[in-house]
């Protein structure tokens, strides 16, 4: 009895170092019964038991979809927001909306603080862990926990070095002393030997799902490299460096896509948790996961954020739903079946009074429009069928109001994925979701495969290959390429339509490939400002039966205009939010960076 009154303290202990109040139901009462002084960080990890609850809880900390209904700028899916494809239909940060190119103090804190506390535990951990080495049976167990520590340190700081540049890299428990910025190449460099280093150190195959492998180490170095290409000193070594990774991977990992559209739509939904295509998953569960090495259950408020007020889990009229809108520009990107695009005079199959038949079929499994049918959620289960209409329910229609009548209307399309499995419901909760999250994919090492080639020997053809391969799963037709900057435009566009809502693939190949002044600067295709967000065209309602556009009008000026992105060159170097600053004024200190950006493909 005694043995297990221990474990239990020591298991709050650890909670309480982490700082994870939202794991507990009433902190106080922990802090009652544990005696201040009865453990340190020195006596805390003693076995092996003490190394993977500390460990399992680093893993469920890792940030995928915000965990509450009232957080959505804590989710990976933020990043959708600050493209072409996503708009916030929501304010925050003293009245900017989410998805604002304003990379200020109060919009991007989160992108700042939440790595370096994830980073101080990981820290901690090392720093303790060689007191507990001698218990375990298994030598190669506790290589495995520390590398798959050492794995999510590195994953912060390349999160870090990715999206501010020059960063401290702190490799010690944190103490009272301030540390200045190391440069950007610095902190890039230490990512990338760090994940090759501990490569060497994880399975293949790990034992229990979820748990980090060697090839999902690999992926994260070889999208590491690609992600500095706009600013590397040296562009041509990391394609030199990723592409060996990738092909490793590609060759001899035992990852594959799941075959057709229907497993492409099952990756998204719980169905998706057990799936050779997954390299890092993170894992939700409204209980816990069962077995000593599983992970904390926990939920995610996706579909609260994601899905259309009236829906399941959305009934009221808070704010707060349906936060992540889709544009009328993400739409129309997918092709028809034919591959071609549906501007494209020669395209016979895109009909504007019927859009969504005939296309490429993740569209329907990325948006949700007009017409879908959903659950309905009430306070004593499913109600009935709740049928998407985006349009304002009473009074005329116009461009003027149909945009304010409903504040959670804006775009009139929603993100899909992750948030229309709907098992959460059966559960008896009301909000919270339970389908897995996929940080890595094998499409993913596919894509950067190609791009890899593409860039360190120029090979086109094996770079059409590997996007056809994609392409192929979901029925579309093969693509080719007419030069090494065609075939990147294809690879971008393939990773745009296949990542579509999923976290910050997009926003970091506009990025590093410079392409936002392109696209947020000048006048559209169908005509309208680049800089303005269009959503649905002004159509049917309840009371207005007569269509005043079809659904799939192309012409801007029958759209909605739902808000702004304002270009700036914050866009390409967010800067380290004030309060840091405040904190730590060595930061202040600005590493010498690299000097203009010159695109590696108009060096061809």
């Amino acid at each position: 009895m005694q043995l297990k009154l221990n474990k239990m303290k020591k298991t709050a202990i650890v909670i309480l170092v982490l700082g994870i109040g939202f794991f507990m139901t009433n902190c106080d009462d922990y802090l009652e019964v544990v005696p201040q002084d009865a453990y340190t960080d020195a006596t805390l990890f003693q076995t092996e038991d003490d190394l993977i609850l500390f460990l399992n809880t680093v893993y469920n900390q890792a940030l995928g979809f915000s965990l509450t209904d009232n957080w959505p700028n804590r989710g990976v899916d933020l990043y959708t927001l600050w493209t072409d494809d996503g708009y916030g239909a929501r304010e925050c940060c003293s009245g900017s909306n989410l998805s604002d190119f304003e990379f200020g103090a109060a919009k991007v804190p989160n992108q700042y603080n939440n790595p370096y506390e994830r980073i101080r535990q990981v820290n901690e951990f090392l720093r303790y862990a060689p007191q507990a080495e001698n218990s375990f049976a298994d030598p190669g167990v506790y290589r495995r926990y520390i590398g798959e520590a050492r794995f999510f340190r590195a994953y912060q700081y390349h999160k870090l070095s990715a999206f501010f540049g020059a960063v401290p890299l702190v490799l010690e428990p944190f103490t009272d002393q301030l540390s200045p910025r190391n440069t950007r190449l610095s902190v890039f460099e230490w990512v990338d030997a760090e994940l090759a280093d501990i490569a060497n150190d994880l399975p293949e195959s790990p034992e229990q799902r979820g748990r980090i492998s060697k090839w999902a180490a690999m992926a994260l170095r070889a999208r590491h490299l690609l992600y500095a290409i706009d600013w590397h000193p040296d562009t041509a070594s990391l394609y030199t460096r990723a592409e060996p990774i990738l092909q490793d991977i590609y060759a001899n990992s035992g990852h594959s896509l799941e075959p057709g559209a229907d497993g492409f739509a099952r990756l998204f939904t719980k169905a998706g948790e057990m799936t050779s295509e997954a390299l890092w998953t993170k894992y939700y569960s409204q209980t816990t996961l069962g077995g000593s090495n599983s992970q904390t259950g926990l939920s995610h408020g996706k579909p609260f954020h994601s899905l259309p007020p009236g829906s399941a889990g959305n009934s009221g009229n808070r704010n707060s739903n349906s936060t992540f809108n889709a544009t009328s520009r993400m739409v129309e990107a997918f092709q028809s079946s034919n591959g071609l695009d549906i501007r494209d005079p020669a395209n016979t199959l895109y009909d504007i009074n019927n859009p969504w038949a005939n296309r490429d079929p993740r569209l329907d499994v990325t948006i949700i429009h007009s017409g879908d049918e959903l659950p309905r959620r009430n306070a004593s289960g499913i109600a009935d069928t709740y049928v998407v209409n985006p349009h304002p329910l009473e009074g005329e229609v116009t461009l003027d109001n149909v945009s304010t009548r409903n504040n959670q209307v804006r775009t009139g399309y929603w993100f899909k994925k992750y948030s229309t499995d709907f098992n959460w419901l059966e559960l008896n909760n009301s909000k919270f979701a339970d389908s897995p999250y996929h940080f890595i994919r094998f499409s993913e090492v596919i894509l950067m495969y190609a791009e890899a080639v593409l860039g360190n020997a120029n090979d086109v053809g094996t770079a059409m290959n590997l996007v056809n391969e994609v392409r192929d799963r979901v029925g579309m037709p093969a693509v080719t390429a007419t030069g090494p900057g065609d075939a990147l435009d294809r690879i971008l566009y393939e990773r745009r339509i296949e990542f579509a809502g999923e976290g910050d693939h997009r926003y970091y190949d506009i990025r590093r490939h410079r392409l936002g002044e392109d696209l947020f600067i000048g006048t559209l295709p169908g005509g309208g400002d680049k800089g303005i967000v269009y959503g649905i065209p002004v159509g049917t309602t309840a009371d207005n039966p007569e269509e005043n556009f079809p659904q799939g009008t192309l012409d801007d000026a029958s759209k909605v205009p739902v808000g702004t992105k304002e270009f700036n060159e914050f866009f390409y170097a967010p800067i380290i939010p004030d309060q840091a600053f405040e904190r730590n004024p060595l930061l202040f200190d600005d590493p010498v960076d690299f000097g203009p950006w010159v695109s590696f493909f108009d060096q061809e």
